[in-house]
This record gives C-alpha cells, sequence and structure tokens, in this order.
C-alpha cells in the first residue's frame, strides 16, 4: 500500500494558512498591503472581538473586473508579477497570490469590489476554501474584503488565540506600522464602537509621525543619502532619560522588516557614544532600489536581505552616529524640582553615604571636626566643599568636609572614604590612602596634594588637587571642580581605589589573616 499520498486542496489551503495567517492581525496586514497595492488613499480597519468574530477592510483603491475576482482566490492567482525575472525586483508589497486563498480557506470571506467604470460591482463569496456564490452588488468604486470566524475550521488553532484586549493590541500596531509607512494614505481603525485610530493622508513622514506619537522632544531627526540608500527617521537622543531599552521599528521600501543588519548598525552606533550599553527607540525608513534588496526570503515577508549587507551596516551606523552628534547632549541637573538647591544631594559625603546603601563594603565615617574650605577656595553658600589634599587636623591626608549649615545633623563631617576601623588599620587615618604617591596609573604617577613638610614630590608625578564637587550624573559619575577646571569621578572605580588601598595597607603595615 503507498505511503505518500496527494492531499486534498482544501487540506493543502488549510496548512499553507498557517504560514501566512498567524493571527487576525496577521490578516489585517495582508489586506491592506493589498489595498495598498491596488492605489487607495483611503483605508478603513473594522474589527470585533478583537479580529476574532470580524475583519472588515474597505479602500478606494483600483478594484476587479468580475473575472479577476473570481480569480483572485485561487492560489498563486497574482497580478503582480508574471515571469521569474519580476522576482529580481519587487516594487509592491505583495506578489506571492497566497493572501486572500489562505485567508478564505481558514473562515466565511466575502469579497466585494468594482473598477472606477464599472457600472456594478462584484460578491464573491467563500467558506473555507470553497466557493459559495458570486453575484453582482453595487458598490462604490473599491474593495471591500470582510474575514469572519477566523480559525472556525480549526479549533486547535483557535484557542491558542489570544484575548480579546490582546489581539486588538496586536491589531492597532500593526495598523499603526503600515500607516507610519505610508503616509500619503489615510487609515481608520474601529474596534466595535470604539475608534481606535483615525489618521488622514500628510505629505511627510514627519507630518504622518506626529499624527501617531505626537511632539517627541526626546527624539532626534535621522536624514543620510549615500550608496544609492535613503535613510530618514527618528532615533533617541543621549539625552534621552528613559529606559535603555524601547520600541524599535524598521522599515525598507514602505516594507515593515525585522532584520539584524539594521539593528546591529543602531546599536553599534551608540555603543561609540555612551557607556551603557542601549537598545533605543528607533524608528528608520530606508529606501533602496528594488533590485538591492530581497525581500522573497520570509512567508509572512517580514525578513530581507541585502545584496550589500555590509555596505547597508556601513551606511546605517554612520547616519545614527551623525544624528546623535548633531541632537542635544546629556544635562546636568543641580537643582530639585523645587528650583532650589539641596546641600545634602550635592555633597560629596552625601553622595557617598547613598553609595553606601547600594554597594556592600562600603562605609561611611561618623562624625570629624569642621574646617575651614580647603584649597583656598572661597566659602560658597548651598555647596559644601570637599578636599582631597591636606587639611588642619589631618595632615598628609583626605582633607575635612566643609558642611553647609542646611545639611542634616547625621550627615555633617563625614568624609569620602572608609573608616579606619573598617578598613583594618589601627589608628591610622583613612584620608592617609590616598596620601604621597599613587601607583602608576597609564604610564603616570600621582601625587596628592597632602604632603607634608620635608617630603619630595616623584618627577613628572601629578598633583591631585582640592576638589569642590558639584553634583552626581546619573547615579555613576561625580562632577567636581578645582582651579584648573572640570574633574569627572567614577564613583564606582574610586571605591575600587579605596579598596585597593586598605588591601595595600593591610600587606604592609599588619599582619595577614590567616
Amino acid at each position: 500500500m503507498a505511503k505518500v499520498r496527494q492531499l486534498p486542496p482544501e487540506l493543502a489551503n488549510q496548512i499553507a494558512a498557517g504560514e501566512v495567517v498567524e493571527r487576525p492581525a496577521s490578516v489585517v496586514k495582508e489586506l491592506v498591503e493589498n489595498a495598498i497595492d491596488a492605489g487607495a488613499s483611503r483605508i478603513t480597519v473594522a474589527i470585533e472581538m478583537g479580529g476574532k468574530k470580524l475583519i472588515r477592510v474597505e479602500d478606494d483603491g483600483d478594484g476587479m473586473e468580475p473575472d479577476d475576482a473570481r480569480l483572485s482566490i485561487e492560489r498563486h492567482a497574482t497580478s503582480k508579477i508574471a515571469r521569474a525575472e519580476d522576482l529580481e525586483a519587487i516594487h509592491t508589497m505583495g506578489f506571492r497570490g497566497e493572501a486572500l486563498p489562505s485567508i478564505a480557506s481558514v473562515s466565511h470571506l466575502v469579497l466585494r469590489t468594482r473598477t472606477r467604470d464599472a457600472e456594478a460591482g462584484t460578491e464573491v463569496r467563500v467558506n473555507g476554501g470553497a466557493l459559495a456564490a458570486v453575484t453582482e452588488v453595487g458598490l462604490a468604486p473599491g474593495t471591500i474584503v470582510e474575514v469572519s470566524d477566523l480559525f472556525y475550521n480549526l479549533p486547535a488553532r483557535r484557542k491558542f488565540l489570544k484575548s480579546d484586549v490582546a489581539e486588538s493590541t496586536q491589531v492597532s500596531r500593526m495598523v499603526t506600522q503600515l500607516a507610519l509607512a505610508n503616509p500619503t494614505v489615510g487609515f481608520t481603525l474601529t474596534s466595535g464602537p470604539r475608534v481606535l485610530l483615525r489618521c488622514p493622508p500628510a505629505g511627510r513622514m514627519e507630518d504622518r509621525f506626529y499624527q501617531l506619537h505626537g511632539e517627541r522632544p526626546d527624539l532626534v531627526l535621522v536624514q543620510k543619502e549615500a550608496g544609492g540608500l535613503r535613510i530618514r527617521g527618528f532615533i533617541a537622543a543621549l539625552a534621552e532619560q528613559g529606559p535603555t531599552r524601547g520600541a524599535q521599528q524598521y522599515f525598507v521600501n514602505q516594507r515593515i522588516v525585522k532584520d539584524r543588519t539594521i539593528a546591529h548598525a543602531v546599536i553599534d552606533a551608540y555603543a561609540s557614544a555612551t557607556a551603557k550599553e542601549r537598545s533605543p527607540e528607533a524608528y528608520l525608513f530606508i529606501e533602496m532600489p528594488a533590485e538591492s534588496v530581497d525581500v522573497n526570503v520570509h512567508p509572512t515577508k517580514a525578513e530581507v536581505r541585502f545584496h550589500q549587507q555590509s555596505v547597508v551596516h556601513e551606511i546605517v551606523r554612520r547616519a545614527v552616529q551623525e544624528s546623535l552628534g548633531s541632537g542635544p547632549v546629556p544635562e546636568l541637573r543641580l537643582s530639585s524640582e523645587s528650583g532650589s538647591v539641596q546641600a545634602v544631594n550635592l555633597s560629596l559625603p552625601s553622595l557617598m553615604a547613598s553609595l553606601q546603601s547600594t554597594t556592600p563594603g562600603w562605609t561611611v565615617p561618623s562624625s570629624a571636626p569642621v574646617g575651614e574650605a580647603p584649597g583656598g577656595f572661597p566659602e560658597q553658600s548651598g555647596i559644601p566643599c570637599t578636599s582631597f589634599g591636606p587639611s588642619r587636623q589631618s595632615p598628609g591626608g583626605l582633607g575635612q568636609s566643609r558642611i553647609d549649615p542646611t545639611v542634616p545633623s547625621d550627615v555633617s563631617g563625614q568624609l569620602w572614604g572608609v573608616t579606619a576601623q573598617s578598613s583594618g588599620v589601627s589608628g591610622q587615618p583613612s584620608g592617609e590612602m590616598l596620601s604621597g604617591t599613587l601607583p602608576a596609573v597609564g604610564g603616570q604617577t600621582f601625587q596628592s596634594a597632602g604632603v607634608g613638610p620635608g617630603q619630595s614630590v616623584a618627577p613628572g608625578a601629578v598633583t591631585i588637587k582640592p576638589l569642590i564637587p558639584l553634583g552626581q550624573f546619573r547615579h555613576t559619575f561625580i562632577i567636581a571642580v578645582d582651579d584648573d577646571g572640570v574633574a569627572v569621578i567614577d564613583q564606582h572605580v574610586a571605591h575600587e581605589r579605596v579598596l585597593y588601598e586598605r588591601i595595600m595597607a593591610r600587606l604592609t603595615d599588619g599582619p595577614l589573616e590567616s
């Protein structure tokens, strides 16, 4: 008995539908793309129960003749390509002739269409892939496709659909992306009696983006033309204070795609501009010759393949880098929301106190006498002063903190460092850890300003001068000033330095614990 058998057309269509129709949003995508290919200037999408009960797509495009309407529900019937050579340069959204027959095989489908010069339209009804009726109807020029009871004949597929709200969200996201990719087409989306989206035709991509997302000052405009590519869009600015991950939408010749080459180029551009790894919000529209990209590599046409992948990667990366360079720079905010300066938040000891709560092993000393502002700096109202040089109470070590009277008493007198008790060095001020000459870093040695009488300064050593802290940036860097300019201190690296000096002190001045 033969084991290989020919599958009936109905079953073959249902299997093929699994590649094209995943959920209601997939049906909306295929039908809207057909409407765009038909030259529609306005498209209306209506859904009920998240699209599981009804999906209705109406357009004012060219429409079809009666014979074309009957043939459109047959598998591999299309008006968009005719020869194998046409696959080398595809200019339309669809081209396989699989959408309508695949959708019709898993639903009840009604197709109504009329050309502009025809006196009447044509209605085609299909139930589960079987043609039910073809009749003449009256309607305006264009096409209306109604899909009801999706997956009614495939209970196993239907039970995997999400809730009505979740499926409605997916449909809304898909229509938003299609509207963003086609600014000259007007879009309307309704879910039952509610209007979810209404966008009149716009002349430019920037206008459509404003219709959908409103004013976005946190995004930077991207514009570049090179190597036959034209790139436009928006990306998150470096000054953006939001999450490190954001929505990323890429369009190639108005087609929504998921492409690793473009995504990697964007992340690579940000990696050269910021120390923190980011997967930023990005909306990029790439236009290129149709023969330079292959869109026939995915069942739902969601992925593409570039003929010159490295060139595309480099142009996108440079476009993003240039836009980041022209965008706003991160701002250092030194005032609270009320506009008044909070000395406790700006003082270096209080910053170290906050580090104590987030970094294991970090200890802030209790209290110490208050001295004058070190280094000859005048006292500044509201801005405490901390010195890395000598103080009158601690010769040769870290200076004391100049505490503003408005700082709470539990913060006053704190030093930047660790206590002598916690460092394991009995009777030695912790500030002495940074006095004298520090080990060479990058070919240089560093000499603190706290050099006692009779001590010599190493030739070529860099002197660490007293610093005035201004504030903390992104909970990572301390911004301070001295008489030479501005200093940026990585507080975590400073902590590692203190731990290193603690270990060196234990190795040289005390017995090692077994």
